[in-house]
């Protein structure tokens, strides 16, 4: 019986549009500024990642669970995904798409940018956050006083941070609120026409603030699900004027606005926009720039992306270079 040892949080279908031969991807690898071309099946995955903390130390689940539980649950997903993105490609060759497939790709957005590893750290990140805050309400009606210098750490075992994760995905009706959010946003869908081609990475949903607001500016919320999303995509982050991109091949992504800063763009809700050379180096660079570890494209492009990223301080920098870097 298979073991699914091998699990991804990057669809394998998805990472294959963007192989040169639908079978390897060329990467770059932050950390160690490594280039290779590694078969698709062998990047955004990890041992059990997905239901690792149901398996005991010699990596066997219980009987009365089946191994293909989750992988049958995002297989589910990745087979709709694969249809809108068709859909997708459909609009950037003129044609139409229904509101049902938008609401499908909203459903697919969310999902994926809440199933990787990043996430998973911020999950950890905020209970441990929680936990501390509750023991030290605790230890103070205990004791006044006595966590004046004292200095709490917790770290959660990866097993409960696992379970967590998946209960977040398939059980705490997240989900669900984050892609109604994300359907009432304004759409577009990018067509590159540069001489380059679009790349994506072990984290490929991704954010860019438009109007980044200091700690004196005008309060100025985002209306729905937005401090969902701007916790997922930038931390706590004081932003407005959030978009979100999702490449969906190397000649085509999903651009999404926020529908009140971007208010003036209703009017080209649903149509294409022209991504020239420039764009794509933002979206290029956004993506080495929010990267967990590596960036894979269909070409090995990436000195040029990385000029193109020096050039950003940090990645919800507002605005983007004006000039074009030289590789």
């Amino acid at each position: 019986m298979t073991n699914y040892r091998r699990q991804h949080w990057v669809p394998q279908s998805y990472l294959r549009r963007f192989s040169p031969d639908q079978g390897h991807v060329w990467m770059f690898d932050k950390p160690t500024g490594r280039v290779a071309f590694p078969n698709v099946r062998d990047v955004c995955q990890a041992k059990f990642y997905n239901d690792g903390f149901l398996r005991d130390q010699q990596g066997t689940l219980p009987d009365d669970v089946s191994p293909d539980t989750f992988e049958r649950q995002f297989g589910t997903w990745e087979d709709a995904f694969n249809e809108v993105i068709n859909a997708a490609l459909r609009v950037a060759d003129g044609k139409g798409a229904s509101l049902e497939e938008r609401q499908t790709m909203a459903i697919c957005v969310a999902i994926q940018l809440a199933r990787t590893p990043q996430f998973r750290q911020q999950i950890s990140e905020r209970i441990g956050e929680l936990l501390i805050e509750d023991a030290t309400i605790f230890l103070e009606k205990k004791n006044p006083g006595i966590t004046k210098d004292l200095q709490l750490d917790l770290t959660l075992p990866p097993e409960w941070v696992g379970a967590l994760h998946q209960q977040f995905l398939w059980q705490s009706g997240e989900i669900p609120e984050i892609a109604t959010d994300l359907f009432y946003y304004i759409w577009r869908i990018g067509v590159n026409v540069a001489d380059l081609p679009l790349c994506t990475s072990d984290h490929p949903v991704m954010g860019f603030v438009h109007d980044v607001l200091s700690n004196s500016s005008p309060s100025r919320e985002m209306t729905g699900n937005g401090g969902i999303l701007k916790n997922l995509l930038l931390g706590r982050t004081s932003m407005y004027g959030l978009e979100i991109i999702y490449p969906l091949s190397p000649r085509v992504a999903l651009l999404m606005y926020h529908p009140d800063y971007f208010h003036a763009m209703h009017d080209v809700q649903g149509r294409r926009k022209a991504l020239h050379r420039n764009d794509v180096l933002h979206y290029n660079a956004l993506q080495l720039l929010n990267a967990d570890r590596q960036v894979y494209s269909c070409e090995n492009n990436f000195e040029i992306i990385r000029a193109h990223a020096s050039t950003y301080a940090e990645a919800d920098t507002h605005g983007r270079p004006d000039a074009e870097p030289q590789a």
